[in-house]
């Protein structure tokens, strides 16, 4: 098991879990985390520019970039 984290464009931590190592299945289980903090943010961050990091050797790496293709939606919905 790896640890994840969602990262906003300024840094701050959205959400947290465990996963197996394998990051695009961590992509999509990171995405309800991206979403519920673009929702509590009320639109104000832009939902293209959050990243995924996993902990690797004692510091967080980069693990992928959320990114829409096309525009992205205004208004994201449960």
């Amino acid at each position: 098991m790896m640890r994840y984290r969602v990262v906003t464009q300024d840094g701050q931590e959205a959400g947290a879990f465990l996963a197996a190592d394998d990051d695009l299945a961590a992509m999509r289980r990171g995405l309800p985390v991206r979403d519920a903090s673009v929702r509590a943010s009320g639109g104000a961050l832009d939902p293209d520019e959050y990243r995924l990091e996993k902990w690797v050797a004692g510091a967080w790496d980069f693990a992928g970039r959320y990114a829409f293709v096309g525009t992205a939606p205004t208004a994201l919905v449960a």
